[in-house]
């Protein structure tokens, strides 16, 4: 018997008499509301789309470096001490390698790292020019895309960095989570593919990001990976309808934002895993996520959430204007 098999079940009725009463049962609680939108929240039939670029005054979230590189690039711990090992002057091009899991789950990998300035100097060591010549190999007979990056094997097929800092966000986060956790990296990371980035982002984006205001959005809006979620730049949030910021309240959410991560330091012998298990987080990360929370629901006008479907339902009418006035 499959004892360890978990199904996710949304029951939803649907009937033609649009006259008699409507509820939404969330948690054992039942709740009369006028309607249910797409989405099932008390709202009109607003269909929320992707979008290539931010609706509201945001950074520009972008995928992370894609290696298509065969493995010839990317090391593990084991890896990379063996390569430094027999040729010490590996180790200059080697940098830390990040994706979703990296992060959340604390693993180390690495990657060679090698620019069209420092190539030559790179092919001079023979255990990284044949690991260029196997990625060659490996581009020469792939697919489309492979084949027109055969010509840069030293490099993979994506390469963005930030020039100060880079905010990585995990695609892939458990929905046990009350936040999907994200940090601030420094700039000698590399980003893989399976995160998404901002470049040089400041730190009150990342408050932006934890926010549970953000977190609602996330859950109504994000596909799913198993009961997990399936975080999209062009959907979570390209689309997140954040009002107009003030220079004071950016600098307030800016130092709420250092504070989260000088709490995070606190625990060094934590993973970002354990940090954000909810029933392991510890009480002064949770305070200061409160405090961010409590911040950032004041961005969206002066009425007290007293749930998130009150959050939920005025995310969705911030959208629908804003929206309009992007339209217009």
């Amino acid at each position: 018997p499959l004892d360890w098999a978990c199904v996710t079940c949304t029951i939803i009725g649907v009937g033609k008499n649009i006259t008699r009463n409507k509820y939404i049962f969330d948690d054992g609680v039942r709740r009369k509301v006028s309607h249910i939108n797409a989405y099932l929240v008390d709202g009109s039939d607003v269909i929320v789309c992707k979008r290539n670029s931010p609706l509201a005054k945001l950074p520009k979230m972008q995928g992370g470096n894609q290696p298509r590189e065969g493995g010839h690039l990317m090391l593990t711990d084991i890896e990379k001490c063996d390569l430094v090992n027999e040729d010490q002057r590996v180790a200059e091009f080697i940098r830390p390698l990040m994706g979703s899991n990296e992060f959340i789950k604390g693993t180390r990998r690495w990657c060679i790292w090698i620019t069209d300035d420092n190539l030559e100097k790179a092919n001079a060591i023979p255990i990284i020019a044949n690991r260029i010549k196997k990625v060659y190999e490996h581009r020469a007979t792939g697919n489309s895309v492979e084949r027109s990056f055969s010509r840069v094997p030293h490099k993979f097929v994506t390469t963005r960095t930030g020039k100060k800092s880079q905010i990585i966000i995990p695609i892939v986060s458990s929905d046990r989570r009350e936040y999907i956790p994200i940090g601030i990296l420094p700039t000698s990371v590399v980003v893989t593919s399976k995160a998404y980035s901002i470049f040089d982002g400041e730190p009150y984006i990342l408050g932006l990001l934890t926010s549970r205001m953000h977190m609602i959005w996330v859950r109504a809006v994000s596909g799913r990976l198993g009961t997990g979620f399936s975080y999209s730049s062009n959907i979570c949030w390209n689309t997140f309808p954040l009002p107009e910021l003030s220079e004071t309240q950016i600098q307030e959410l800016n130092e709420l934002s250092l504070q989260l991560l000088s709490v995070r330091e606190e625990y060094p012998n934590l993973s970002i895993s354990d940090l954000y298990d909810p029933d392991e987080m510890p009480l002064p990360l949770r305070e200061q996520h409160n405090k961010i929370d409590t911040l950032v629901d004041s961005f969206f006008g002066e009425k007290v959430f007293l749930s998130d479907e009150d959050r939920l339902q005025v995310l969705f009418e911030k959208y629908e204007k804003l929206v309009e006035f992007s339209d217009a």
